[in-house]
């Protein structure tokens, strides 16, 4: 594995200049908080907040709000919101059959009926199939901890937890499921020792006993409405085989979480709404996928069809964290789909947290992972499918060349859910150290795919046999 060049200067330079954001929810059907500066539980000041808006518990978009002094009543920051998203309010409530309003009120949208978007819910609900949740850790205990706890509290009555312990170094993840969840039914553990994410899910798919396959990961913290909007965006047409949401940080305290936050959202006013809109993904978009598979979702937040992995024989081994490639399975898949002419739903309503990189060293791995994934994933699909190699030299070059030469921030030319006051303040070396990953990856390519040979043979044989056996139907109680 080549090493990521560390400069701790990075850190040093611009630090200053990167005020931490407080994360958190606003309801707009309850009466607006008053949002303090100070969080207690951290003993950390804000100057700003990113508030996810939601309306009847789905989000509408997300809004940055400047703190001053203690917080922000709801008298300064009501019109700011009404503002940035009054056309999704209207929208929302146009959708459910309520009257329009021409002002956020302070105490909240309030309507004495049950709003028509949850009754809906609700009714899937009444009627929602067995449904298997399945995630890959290794070596995070407590961070899957935290995973496992929101998982509990999902309002969704039938469902199992498959964790898939990949190649652990010690049994302290077996324990603290032992120790913390000793009496729960609904979780299961696993141990797959052959390493990477995708060995993982893959042995996660053999093991679950449903047609209906959510998947997350350790690090992240869920809605209690996640599996919900997931399976029900799966359930609206056999076509659709695979299923995202929508992500937000769970916190950005750090110089590191907040760059990553900065290379993570490219969007302009309108691109940024339509974030929120459900949305369909077929073999239409398939050319743009190429070089923008992360216009899917990413793996930490999907649900798929198990009669369709076992189509396309699961998640490409030697791609993924874990492997040499680091990442990009599940832009691969997001790739099947549609190269199979099947669909892939985008619901916002599925919404999770994820917990980014709070150290530098980390985030230089990352981004340097991105950049070995994005291009290994290149060289994998024109294998897969030959036919999009000409795509290559028409829709795809400009795209490539941006990304690959282009030394400026990545979103220094768009408007984003951050203020993009900093863009001329992200670091080069994080750009440099992407690039580098661009070389590497086909090379990292071919030294996964030869790695992997045999236990491609393993893997196939195991699946085989597990399918085989006949799926166990859950009967509800």
């Amino acid at each position: 594995m080549p090493q990521v060049p560390l400069n701790n200067s990075i850190a040093i330079d611009n630090a200053d200049k990167l005020l931490p954001l407080q994360v958190l929810e606003i309801e707009l059907s309850q009466p607006l908080p008053f949002i303090a500066a100070f969080h207690s539980e951290k003993q950390q000041h804000y100057t700003k907040a990113l508030c996810l808006i939601k309306f009847h518990t789905f989000p509408l978009g997300v809004v940055e709000l400047r703190l001053n002094g203690d917080g922000l009543p709801p008298q300064t920051y009501g019109p700011i919101i009404w503002q940035k998203l009054k056309r999704s309010i209207l929208d929302h409530l146009q959708a459910d059959g309520l009257p329009p309003i021409d002002a956020l009120p302070e105490q909240g949208v309030l309507h004495p009926d049950h709003p028509a978007c949850l009754k809906v819910r609700e009714q899937f609900l009444a009627q929602a199939p067995f449904a298997s949740i399945i995630i890959s850790t290794r070596d995070r205990p407590l961070e899957l901890r935290n995973c496992l706890q929101a998982l509990l509290k999902l309002e969704y009555l039938d469902y199992e937890i498959i964790i898939v312990d990949n190649a652990p170094t010690s049994h302290a993840t077996a324990e603290m499921i032992q120790a913390s969840f000793p009496n729960e039914q609904k979780i299961r553990y696993i141990r797959e020792d052959h390493p990477g994410i995708s060995c993982a899910r893959n042995r996660g798919i053999i093991e679950a006993r449903s047609e209906f396959l959510a998947f997350t990961d350790d690090d992240v913290i869920v809605d209690r409405h996640w599996l919900t909007q997931l399976v029900s965006a799966l359930s609206q047409s056999n076509d659709i085989v695979c299923a995202t949401g929508f992500t937000m940080p769970l916190e950005l305290d750090t110089p590191a979480q907040l760059w990553f936050e900065n290379a993570s959202w490219i969007a302009t006013d309108e691109e940024a709404r339509s974030r929120f809109q459900p949305r369909i993904i077929d073999k239409k978009l398939r050319y743009q996928q190429i070089y923008s598979g992360n216009m899917c979702g990413h793996g930490a937040n999907m649900a798929a069809r198990a009669s369709f992995l076992q189509q396309i024989g699961g998640f490409a081994m030697f791609l993924g964290t874990g492997t040499p490639t680091m990442g990009a399975e599940d832009i691969a898949f997001f790739l099947d789909v549609t190269a199979h002419n099947k669909q892939l739903a985008i619901d916002p309503g599925a919404i999770i947290y994820h917990l980014h990189r709070r150290e530098m060293a980390k985030l230089r791995y990352q981004i340097f992972g991105y950049g070995v994934g994005f291009t290994a994933y290149l060289v994998h699909i024109f294998l897969r499918y030959p036919k999009l190699f000409l795509a290559l030299f028409t829709t795809v070059p400009l795209a490539i060349l941006k990304r690959l030469f282009v030394k400026t921030a990545p979103k220094v030319t768009h408007n984003t859910f951050l203020d993009r006051q900093q863009d001329h303040d992200y670091p080069q070396e994080l750009i440099r150290i992407q690039m580098k990953g661009y070389l590497y990856g086909p090379f990292l390519y071919g030294k996964s795919w030869w790695m992997t040979r045999k236990l491609r043979r393993e893997m196939n044989a195991l699946w085989k046999q597990g399918i085989a056996q006949k799926r166990v139907t859950h009967q509800k109680s």
